[in-house]
């Protein structure tokens, strides 16, 4: 099943899925499985049978299937839940947590570090790093709403204290001198305003000898990137300008960040996109899913649509950074 902007991809199929229409067949371990759709019920259930229709069956009006566009709020109840279902409890972004305790292990972790991460979202990797590396850790979030429900939820797993999550503002960045040992984000500097401001914070706030590792999105040219991006950035919400990944890489030297890594790691982006959806669609069954749950599904679709098509362009890319502090100041 392809997750691509070309041809009849994963939003159509979706789309078809729903209104009964015909389609390629699917298969799972090489053998065709029959799929029930609202138009495709069995012969038993009659057109005034309500069960049926609340599970789904009977055919109903062709719906007009909510754009991007309409989405008036970042992430509402029912996106929250999509996410959850897509990438893992308490994980926002594409990976969940066996990504995010594989990046980590670059850094070292260790129970008597101190970690923090600047885009803990609801706090799923800043829970699971704690508990599988015992790394004391913190957790930022430039949305206040995830912020909150991040740092209840620490709270009642009993990591207060560990694996807190606070709110910040980016604009208005400040962090404690020399505190980390490391700090890391996913896809999270992209829409700030003032970039240079955050990597400045993360520098005063890293001991000698630390880390900042970061995955963002970035410009492969300068210049207008075209629609197919502008688009994404609409969807995205992205109104400050999005850097070049070289300008990323000169802005950490500038600052005396050793630049170990700076590679284009989109294609396994990519795939991480695509695995979470699979998982998603292997745990429903065809023509018993709830309507107002489909309709859901096909908006979040069509915005993780956006963001493959930017990419699939090769305008918009993935890039993961890893730098380091040097050990001691230069003198």
């Amino acid at each position: 099943m392809e997750l691509s902007g070309d041809g009849p991809g994963f939003v159509d199929r979706l789309r078809a899925w729903w209104e009964g229409e015909d389609q390629d067949p699917v298969w799972q371990n090489g053998q065709p499985v029959e799929v029930f759709t609202p138009k495709n019920r069995p012969p038993e259930m009659s057109e005034n049978d309500e069960a049926a229709r609340a599970a789904g069956y009977l055919p109903m009006p062709a719906p007009e299937f909510p754009s991007v566009a309409d989405l008036d709020d970042r992430w509402p109840e029912w996106r929250l839940d999509m996410a959850e279902r897509l990438w893992g409890d308490g994980f926002l972004t594409p990976g969940g947590l066996s990504y995010a305790l594989d990046f980590v292990k670059a850094m070292t972790p260790a129970s008597e570090k101190s970690f923090l991460d600047l885009g803990a979202g609801i706090g799923g990797a800043v829970r699971g790093i704690n508990k599988e590396f015992g790394v004391w850790m913190t957790g930022m979030e430039p949305s206040e709403a995830l912020a909150e429900i991040g740092k209840e939820t620490s709270i009642k797993q009993g990591l207060g204290r560990r694996a807190p999550v606070s709110w910040y503002d980016p604009d208005r960045i400040k962090l404690e001198a020399r505190k980390f040992n490391a700090v890391y984000a996913f896809e999270t500097f992209y829409k700030f305003a003032d970039k240079g401001a955050v990597f400045d914070a993360c520098h005063l706030t890293l001991r000698h000898g630390g880390h900042l590792m970061f995955t963002d999105f970035v410009l492969a040219h300068p210049g207008d990137p075209g629609e197919t991006v502008r688009k994404w950035m609409s969807a995205d919400r992205v109104v400050n300008p999005l850097w070049t990944a070289k300008q990323v890489h000169a802005a950490l030297a500038e600052r005396d960040f050793d630049v170990r890594v700076a590679e284009d790691m989109t294609d396994q982006y990519r795939s991480m996109v695509l695995a979470g959806w699979l998982r998603l669609l292997e745990t429903l069954t065809p023509g018993k899913v709830e309507r107002s749950f489909a309709m859901n599904m096909i908006r979040e679709c069509e915005y993780w649509l956006t963001r493959v098509s930017a990419l699939d362009s090769g305008a918009l890319r993935v890039y993961r950074y890893h730098a380091m502090k040097p050990s001691a100041e230069v003198m």
